[in-house]
């Protein structure tokens, strides 16, 4: 391992250098960067893992962008049927999905209606939103009021609702969203309205929490992207000594919009 973003549940993902290869294994090399699609358990420094799981990261690209390569492959997916000159409206911007949505548009020509998490920082994360690229930037609380409309109706109609959540399976019964409305946290309540507006300013509604597949194909895309400056990503690099700081950090309501990641290195 060379690199691993710090999540929730203890878990860990991440890019590193190929040590050894087996001997009907064609497709890698000793040296090489990759990423690993499958979960590498918890904390380690060494794995084993197949080679169907793997997928290769372009030289020059950094360890830290190599770990952390599935936020934006999961954006380029997402992306992968809207045209120049259209627009599309997302939650959670300021997650690294997010950010790499904001950027992969602007490279093609795409608006893009942003949405922050209503936190105590939200000014931070508007600007940063803002400065890589947002067409339109405001906080879910603006986005649930009446402003918001007037905000984007010189745009041209999004074509595609990203939401940063799935609260809510679509097809539920009036009944079974009432109660989920009745049990809802103030948070949640937020959420689902937020959901509510941009499923209704847009014509088709996806999830960026949907797990997709990552084809080579996309990292290719993604490491140009990289490299032609186009796509820049935050996070913070620490020592693997400083595991148990970092995962408690991860846990905060508004940890920020860099990555934490630990190096090996």
């Amino acid at each position: 391992m060379t690199a691993s973003p710090v999540t929730v549940n203890g878990t860990m993902s991440g890019a590193g250098v190929v040590t050894s290869v087996g001997s009907s294994v064609k497709n890698f090399s000793v040296d090489d960067v990759v990423f690993s699609q499958a979960p590498l358990g918890e904390f380690r420094e060494v794995v084993k893992v197949s080679s169907k799981k793997l997928v290769k990261v372009s030289p020059g690209v950094p360890s830290e962008y190599a770990s952390i390569i599935d936020a934006p492959c999961t954006a380029e997916h997402l992306l992968k049927d809207v045209k120049a000159g259209e627009s599309i409206v997302q939650s959670g911007a300021d997650s690294l999905v997010g950010q790499s949505v904001i950027q992969l548009a602007q490279a093609r020509g795409i608006t893009t209606i942003n949405i922050v998490s209503s936190v105590a920082d939200d000014d931070e994360m508007i600007a940063l939103c803002s400065n890589i690229g947002g067409d339109v930037v405001c906080p879910s609380t603006y986005a649930v009021s009446h402003r918001f409309k007037d905000l984007v109706s010189d745009l041209p109609k999004p074509v595609l609702a990203i939401h940063s959540e799935t609260l809510q399976d679509p097809k539920l019964t009036e009944k079974k969203l009432r109660e989920v409305v009745e049990t809802a946290s103030e948070d949640d309540l937020l959420k689902l309205k937020v959901a509510s507006v941009m499923s209704r300013l847009a014509s088709k509604s996806v999830s960026s929490t949907t797990p997709v597949p990552i084809e080579q194909q996309t990292v290719d895309s993604v490491c140009e992207a990289f490299k032609a400056q186009q796509l820049h990503l935050w996070v913070e690099k620490y020592p693997t000594e400083d595991l148990d700081f970092v995962s408690e950090k991860v846990k905060e309501v508004a940890p920020g919009f860099r990555a934490p990641i630990l190096s090996f290195n």
